[in-house]
């Protein structure tokens, strides 16, 4: 049965345990590990043919990816970002925001998120999971779990955080040796945001006054059922609009056929009224035709008689009558 997100929980991983070079900095490897397999549901931990990775292991190989010696402390979240990404090329970039002082010198690309402690913390509660930089010694109460650790705790440092609730979340924090028994510990959202919010030289660490530096996914949101199902989605949304592309241009069509319609079926309109006008000049030119010719011969008759009278002395009455 495979793993739902409501129910799984990630391993932890140790940064303190079974180091091979004498290091102990592997904070924001070991938290980016925690929140890899929350993200794909422990599927990060599957090797391609089809073995796991011990945790640690895949701790070391992924420091290791990183690449050279002088990376060795001071990780960012976008380290964290590229390490998960070359194991998993398949993993989009870590949605993460460091601000100035944690993306110092690397290239901003993708560390786009922008939250504030609020807004984080409302995911945190909605089943996101992320990763939260700061100081230990930010943190007001010396009894918190965030500062129990060390003898000194003024580090920058990353924590696993996720299962938020109404006052507290679970913590789960690399500089703890306790494993496989340990499973994290609830901690104060109030000494979660002094933890970030820790200044240095009188200025914040991390983030900024609007968005802390933080790192934020959703349980589950990147395996391979969840890959395959965004593509099939992104597949049915381009069908979509190849469809509807189809229907607008055949609705476009069909406007354009109607309107030709119109415009001939007035065309047939004025060429029937032109053809019955043309009938009825034909038919008038017929009867105007048939009427019968003058009788010239008649006329004729009728001037011949009137000139004879005048010549027969009625001149003078034909004059008066003319006059």
């Amino acid at each position: 049965m495979p793993a739902t997100a409501s129910k799984y929980r990630s391993p932890f991983v140790s940064e303190v345990l079974r180091e091979t070079d004498g290091s102990i900095d592997d904070c924001a490897t070991s938290s980016g590990l925690m929140l890899a397999c929350d993200w794909t549901l422990g599927e990060f931990l599957v090797r391609p043919d089809g073995s796991t990775w011990n945790v640690l292991q895949l701790r070391e190989v992924l420091r290791k990816k990183l690449g050279p010696d002088d990376k060795v402390g001071g990780l960012t979240l976008h380290d964290v970002s590229d390490a998960l990404r070359a194991i998993d090329p398949e993993l989009p970039p870590l949605p993460r925001y460091g601000g100035q002082t944690l993306e110092k010198g690397q290239s901003p690309d993708g560390a786009t998120l922008r939250l504030t402690f609020e807004e984080w913390q409302a995911k945190i509660r909605e089943g996101h999971v992320g990763l939260l930089c700061g100081i230990p010694a930010g943190v007001a109460d010396s009894k918190s779990p965030l500062r129990a650790l060390t003898r000194f705790d003024g580090y920058s440092h990353v924590i696993w955080v996720g299962d938020g609730g109404k006052d507290d979340a679970l913590v789960k924090d690399p500089l703890h040796a306790r494993r496989p028994g340990y499973k994290g510990e609830r901690v104060s959202w109030k000494d979660l945001r002094q933890y970030t919010e820790a200044k240095e030289n009188g200025s914040r660490a991390f983030g900024s006054s609007s968005a802390i530096a933080c790192a934020l996914v959703p349980v589950g949101g990147e395996t391979e059922a969840a890959r395959v199902a965004r593509k099939s989605l992104a597949t049915i949304a381009r069908l979509n609009d190849k469809v509807a592309g189809q229907r607008a241009q055949t609705q476009l069509a069909t406007e354009e056929r109607d309107a030709a319609r119109a415009e001939a079926s007035l065309a047939h309109q004025a060429a029937d009224g032109l053809l019955k006008q043309r009938d009825a000049a034909l038919a008038r030119v017929k009867e105007l035709e048939a009427l019968p010719a003058p009788d010239c011969a008649l006329q004729v008759k009728a001037e011949r008689v009137r000139v004879l009278d005048l010549l027969s002395g009625r001149f003078d009455e034909i004059v008066a009558e003319i006059r």
